[in-house]
């Protein structure tokens, strides 16, 4: 069975936080999540929340007309997100790694609250909030199972007149959803966890298919209006 696998790295363009879930006293939020030898790292499930994100921005892209307005379910409201993000039995099956970084240094800004009576410093309210510098890279990585990915002749361009198949065009949308990805983590509203994405491969075992979907890197009008398509199409349930 073929395995898909896709990699990247995610380079911290501002200050970056991903709670551990464990309180501290004096901290405002968690301090950094870190495993048994104090690496710092992004869990698998907040790689997937950060995709998913930007897997809804591009779906409300290609579909203008659904709404966003719309409730934010936790499950999935599309086919083409189910498929990705909770896949049925005998389906493609993705997996979303931890984002791994080893030695990196935290830093430790201290804020406060303002007393709205005489305008300083509360003294009550100081915290410290444990926070990555900017230019920090995490490696991270999404697998796949059980799709059929490879294109029949991959020394040759998909897309424009060549159709792609349903497992192609998931991973297209995959992929763009990655690049949709503008910030991570709980402290975005304050300007905190934006990323870059760099060093971007997929493969199918061995064989490069990322220049097969994306011909010298060109989202090309024909491939976006074959993902268009596509989405709509799993709208009117047609998708199979």
């Amino acid at each position: 069975m073929s395995e898909l696998k896709i990699e990247w790295r995610w380079k911290t363009k501002g200050q970056f936080h991903i709670g551990s879930g464990i309180g501290r006293v004096g901290y405002a939020d968690s301090v950094l999540r870190s495993d048994g030898n104090g690496n710092i790292f992004i869990p698998g499930d907040a790689v997937k929340g950060a995709i998913r994100e930007g897997a809804e921005r591009l779906l409300h892209w290609l579909l203008p007309a659904r709404s966003k307005d719309a409730p934010k379910l936790s499950f999935p409201d599309h086919p083409i997100l189910e498929g990705i993000f909770a896949p049925k039995r005998y389906k493609p099956f993705y997996r979303f790694f931890p984002g791994k970084h080893h030695g990196a240094d935290s830093m430790c800004p201290a804020s406060t609250a303002i007393d709205n009576q005489t305008g300083v410093a509360d003294d009550t309210t100081l915290r410290i909030l444990e926070t990555l510098a900017p230019g920090v890279e995490f490696d991270v990585s999404v697998t796949g199972e059980g799709g059929d990915w490879l294109p029949p002749d991959a020394s040759h361009p998909v897309g424009g007149d060549k159709k792609l198949t349903s497992d192609q065009l998931d991973v297209l949308f995959l992929l763009a959803a990655l690049l949709a990805v503008e910030a991570i983590g709980g402290k975005k509203g304050i300007g905190h966890g934006e990323v870059a994405v760099e060093g971007l491969t997929c493969k199918v075992d061995d064989t490069d298919i990322l220049t097969t979907l994306l011909p010298n890197g060109k989202w090309k009008t024909a491939l976006v209006e074959q993902l268009k398509g596509y989405t709509e199409l799993g709208m009117e349930g047609g998708r199979q």
